[in-house]
């Protein structure tokens, strides 16, 4: 589903058509709008259009464009307005302008700060306008950030790479509009390389911000594929992960409820990944689900139980596109390794190339070596090494089995490879880990070594 977390819907250019525009967002699987408020009568606006349709929800603010001669209840009356309906999910969009607005900073300043603080009572995230005033923008947030508690959405991201970093220390979301698609947008783009999956939206800010197919036309909502095709090329994802990550993303960051579906396949970009357990013997502190966070690319990996193999075939029929089957997941997947066989050998029987994403301890976890038993439904092997002795690797995986599991590692990665399994041991770059060391170990062994990006699709 797309999603156009910002577009005024409520504007006078849409007075003619609005129903027509609504329709053609339907028709380009539009499925989740939300309309801010830029002012008092705006926002009045947009909670009756909200109201009014199920796919629409608003936001309540005065921008920094009309925080000027304000009546002095209108802190009140947008806290009336917040208040009035269940379709009110944020305060925007508030801010700070300093390009075109010829309202004084003092009293752009003074109207943003209230209304965080509205926001705070009310318990609502705030959405963010900031233009040409990054640093003065970022040390408010910062000042009113509650030791990172308060909630944000950076709207129409346009700003350095100082402020992407700024905004995400800070726990934001970054929204992209229109303007990525533009060619001298290299800062935006930047961003949306560096957001996190978990941290990105996108929007048309319509009638505003056509992408640049359709300059100079009037934007809707209807014209946000364009965005989101480039977000897909910044970040090197499909349009479908972008689609899946920022739905998700729309109901985390404006407190909407999520229905938990069981993810037993999980498509990333032309892949097809296999959440076969949550089990693993080795507690690495880098990875997600020592924290309980089992969500990466926009998939909830948290398994309620573990399925029977047939379901994990049955399920296949539904990716028939899809060449590549990955076992991954949020656990070590020769924890369960009949079943691993089963839906491998389905999908051998599909065509499928099968990968094996693993801690190499599969033969330590069944009290055999599995190696034979992996031939012929196993294609290749991605084994964690992560450390270049026993030592280290214990120090950061805190595997159950202790020191000797580096070696079983090792010599998993090693029979596989001899098997004629295609091998290649992986380290994950982050924090902690020596990238340079672990290739010099997979080097001393002969084996091929990779380095994945964490955090990252795929």
């Amino acid at each position: 589903m797309l999603v156009d977390s910002h577009c005024h819907l409520d504007s006078p250019d849409f007075d003619a058509d609005r129903a027509a525009v609504l329709e053609r967002a339907r028709a380009a699987g539009v499925g989740l709008m939300l309309n801010p408020g830029a002012d008092l009568a705006t926002s009045r606006r947009a909670v009756e259009l909200a109201d009014g349709h199920p796919e629409i929800y608003a936001a309540v603010g005065v921008s920094p464009h009309e925080a000027e001669d304000l009546p002095k209840s209108w802190l009140d009356q947008l806290r009336a307005l917040a208040e009035s309906s269940d379709k009110v999910v944020a305060i925007g969009e508030i801010g700070l302008d300093l390009f075109r607005s010829k309202v004084p900073q003092k009293a752009q300043e003074e109207v943003f700060i209230a209304q965080i603080g509205l926001a705070w009572e009310l318990d609502l995230p705030i959405i963010v306008h900031c233009r040409q005033a990054d640093d003065r923008v970022l040390e408010l947030l910062q000042e009113h950030s509650s030791e990172g508690r308060l909630r944000a959405v950076m709207h129409c991201f346009s700003g350095d790479e100082k402020l992407v970093r700024g905004s995400l220390a800070l726990g934001f979301y970054i929204s992209f509009a229109g303007s990525l698609t533009y060619p001298k947008a290299r800062p935006t783009r930047r961003a949306a390389e560096l957001a996190p999956d978990d941290r990105i939206l996108v929007e048309t800010d319509a009638p505003y911000l056509p992408p640049q197919s359709v300059r100079g036309k009037r934007c809707e909502p209807a014209m946000i594929a364009e965005t989101v095709e480039k977000l897909s090329a910044a970040r090197g994802a499909t349009r479908r992960d972008i689609e899946r990550i920022t739905e998700r993303n729309f109901h985390l960051a404006f407190g909407l409820p999520i229905i938990k579906r069981e993810q037993l396949l999980y498509p990333i970009g032309e892949t097809l990944y296999v959440n076969l357990t949550n089990r693993c013997p080795n507690s690495c502190g880098f990875c997600p689900r020592q924290h309980g966070r089992f969500v990466h690319s926009g998939h909830d990996l948290q398994l309620g139980r573990e399925a029977e193999p047939a379901a994990y075939v049955q399920a296949m029929a539904g990716f028939e596109d899809f060449r590549e089957l990955v076992f991954c997941g949020f656990g070590e997947p020769t924890a369960r390794l009949e079943a691993l066989k089963e839906i491998a050998r389905a999908a051998k029987a599909r065509g499928m190339a099968v990968r094996l994403d693993t801690n190499g301890l599969g033969s330590v976890l069944n009290a055999r070596n599995i190696v034979p038993e992996l031939r012929g439904l196993v294609d290749e092997a991605w084994v964690s090494l992560n450390a270049p002795d026993a030592r280290v690797y214990q120090r950061l995986t805190r595997s159950e089995f202790g020191e000797s599991a580096y070696g079983s590692v090792v010599e998993f990665a090693r029979k596989a490879q001899a098997a004629g399994i295609k091998v290649t041991v992986t380290a994950v770059n982050c924090p902690g880990i020596d990238i340079q060391a672990c290739l010099k170990a997979a080097k001393r062994l002969g084996l091929e070594f990779r380095s994945r990006k964490y955090k990252k699709l795929g």
